[in-house]
C-alpha cells in the first residue's frame, strides 16, 4: 500500500510522453500546442490608423487651421501616401498605415466634407499628436513569445498562429484511451436490469469527461468476470491503445480478476491500495511497451474520485498539457477519523478573490447521484483529524483542467 503522494509520484514517473505531430491549423482546435509560436514582427506592424476620418498635422490643428484639402484617399491594404503640404489631410480608413507627416486622425463624425475640403466642425481637446493612432509595436515587439507548449488551441490561439503563417502546426498525439467496466452483474443502457443488476454507468462516467476535457481519443468496452475472456481482451487492448482505464474487480474479492489477468500479460505492478478514502483498491502498472494501466474500484465514488485525482494530471502530463488543483478555503469546519487521506465532495463559490469549498459529502462510495450536486473535491490530508474554516487545501474539478 502506497500513501497519496508516493501514488501520485509513481503514475507521474511511468505515464510517458506523447508523440509529436504536424497537421493543418484548420484541424487543431482542441489540440495541445507542442511548439513556441513567436511574432515575426512588431504588432501592429505600423502605425496603424483606428477610425475612419481625415489624417493632419495637429500643430495646423493647434495654430487655429479647421479647414483641410483633401489631398488624397488611403484604405486598409493600401501604400502608405504622404501627406504633401501643411494644411492639407489625407481621408484615411480604420486599419490603413498612418501616412508619413500625419500624426493625429480626426473622426469623420467630427467632419464635414464639401467640394473635397474637410472642415472640423466638432472641436476637442483630444485633437492632438498621436490622437486615433494605434503605435507600431504597442502591442508587442518582434521575436514575443505569442504561444508557449502544453497550450490548448481553441479559436482565439489559432487566431494567432495563423496570423504567424502556421498553415501547419506541431500538437501532441492525442492519446487513444480504452475505457473499461467489468462485472457480470452491468447490462447495458438500453437493457432493463433484473432486480439484482445495474446499468453501467462508471465507463460512461469516465469516457465523458475525457471527451469534455480533450485529453484523448476514447473507446468504451464492457468484459464481464471470466478470466480467460479477460485475458485475451486485454492482450488486444494492450496492443491497440495508449492507456487503459479499468473500473472494477480490482479488490480482493473472488471474482476480482483484473491484477491476476494483468500481471499474466506482464504488465509491471507499481502499486495496488492507495491510503485513502474513496478508493483505496487503485491499482496501476505499466505494459512491457511503455503503456500506462489504470485499474480503479468499482463504487462509482470511488471511481470518478479517482480518476479525477490521478489519471487526468496523468493524461495531462501525457500531452504536454499544464494541469495544477485550484487552491481552495473550506466554507465550514469538517473533522474525520484520521489514517486515511479523505476525498471530500464539495460546492465550489467565490468570494472575490477567494474560491471558497462547501462540504457536501456523499453517503457511502456507492452514492454517485449525490455528485451531481458537487463541482469536485478537496484533499484533507490523513495525518489531522479536524480541519477549520478557512482551511486552505486543494480542490479537483469533475469537470474543468486549471493551470
Amino acid at each position: 500500500m502506497v500513501s497519496v503522494e508516493e501514488a501520485e509520484k509513481f503514475i507521474l514517473e511511468n505515464v510517458g510522453s506523447s508523440t509529436i505531430q504536424t497537421i493543418p491549423v484548420l484541424e487543431a482546435a482542441g489540440c495541445v500546442l507542442a511548439e513556441e509560436i513567436s511574432a515575426e514582427r512588431d504588432y501592429p506592424p505600423f502605425d496603424r490608423v483606428t477610425m475612419d476620418g481625415i489624417g493632419i498635422l495637429a500643430a495646423d490643428y493647434a495654430s487655429g487651421v479647421r479647414e483641410f484639402k483633401i489631398a488624397g484617399t488611403v484604405g486598409a491594404g493600401d501604400e502608405p501616401m504622404e501627406l504633401p503640404s501643411r494644411q492639407t489631410c489625407l481621408e484615411v480608413m480604420t486599419g490603413a498605415v498612418c501616412p508619413p507627416g500625419v500624426d493625429c486622425i480626426i473622426p469623420v463624425e467630427m467632419l464635414k466634407v464639401v467640394n473635397g475640403t474637410a472642415t472640423i466642425v466638432e472641436e476637442s481637446p483630444q485633437i492632438k499628436a498621436a490622437w486615433n493612432i494605434h503605435p507600431q509595436g504597442s502591442d508587442c515587439p518582434a521575436g514575443t513569445v505569442l504561444l508557449k507548449p502544453g497550450q490548448l488551441l481553441d479559436s482565439s490561439s489559432i487566431a494567432v498562429a495563423a496570423s504567424e503563417g502556421a498553415f501547419n502546426i506541431k500538437v501532441a498525439k492525442p492519446a487513444k484511451i480504452a475505457v473499461i467496466s467489468s462485472g457480470n452483474e452491468l447490462v447495458a443502457l438500453d437493457e432493463v436490469p433484473k432486480p439484482w443488476q445495474i446499468r453501467r454507468s462508471n465507463s460512461y462516467t469516465i469516457a465523458a469527461q475525457l471527451k469534455a476535457m480533450k485529453l484523448g481519443d476514447v473507446s468504451v468496452y464492457h468484459v464481464n468476470d471470466d478470466k480467460e475472456a479477460l485475458i485475451e481482451k486485454f492482450r488486444q487492448l494492450l496492443e491497440d491503445y495508449d492507456c487503459l482505464i479499468m473500473s472494477g474487480a480490482v479488490s480482493k474479492g473472488k471474482f476480482d480478476y483484473i491484477p491476476e489477468v494483468l500481471d499474466h500479460l506482464n504488465v509491471d505492478k507499481k502499486f495496488h491500495c492507495v491510503t485513502q478514502r474513496p478508493g483505496k483498491p487503485f491499482w496501476f502498472g505499466v505494459s512491457e511497451n511503455g503503456k500506462p494501466v489504470f485499474a480503479l474500484p468499482g463504487n462509482p465514488v470511488s471511481t470518478v474520485v479517482g480518476f479525477t485525482r490521478y489519471i487526468i494530471p496523468a493524461l495531462c502530463k501525457y500531452i504536454g498539457r499544464n494541469y495544477q488543483p485550484l487552491s481552495v478555503t473550506l466554507a465550514e469546519s469538517f473533522s474525520f477519523k484520521k489514517s486515511l487521506t479523505y476525498f471530500l465532495p464539495v460546492k465550489l463559490s467565490q468570494d472575490g478573490q477567494t474560491f471558497v469549498a462547501q462540504p457536501s459529502p456523499v453517503n457511502g462510495s456507492g452514492d454517485f447521484s449525490a455528485l451531481a450536486h458537487t463541482d469536485g473535491f478537496v484533499e484533507l490530508a490523513a495525518d489531522v483529524t479536524s480541519f477549520e474554516k478557512g482551511y486552505v487545501t486543494n480542490f479537483y474539478s469533475w469537470n474543468l483542467l486549471h493551470g
